[in-house]
């Protein structure tokens, strides 16, 4: 699986880069979606996104029915972020739900990588 979205296009589209934190989990033991998460950290990273941890999370916690990607918008103010973001995806025919999940202003949007669809 290789990302072949143009992240500038996207990033310059909706001017978000570097202002919502971003945090990419996947599950502990599933080395597969962990090594699909380390490509689209990459990829977030060098569009100039905020990565939190500076990677990838091993989530040992991780919903285990998941396939696909579930991008969570954790405040309002990253909803339009992760429309732009699941669009991306679903050009390049990855399977991506969207949820909202009010939590707090400093919490990172989350970018959960499951098992492969």
């Amino acid at each position: 699986r290789f990302l072949a979205f143009d992240w500038d296009k996207t990033n310059a589209q909706f001017n978000w880069g570097g202002r919502v934190p971003v945090q990419v989990n996947c599950p502990a033991k599933d080395a597969e979606a962990c090594a699909y998460a380390k490509e689209i950290a990459v990829l977030l990273r060098d569009a100039g996104l905020q990565l939190k941890y500076d990677g990838v999370v091993l989530d040992e916690e991780f919903p285990p029915e998941l396939t696909g990607i579930r991008i969570v918008a954790r405040w309002f103010t990253q909803s339009p972020p992760t429309f732009a973001m699941a669009d991306a995806f679903k050009a390049i025919g990855v399977s991506v739900e969207r949820r909202t999940n009010k939590f707090s202003e400093a919490a990172p949007m989350l970018v959960l990588v499951g098992k492969r669809q």
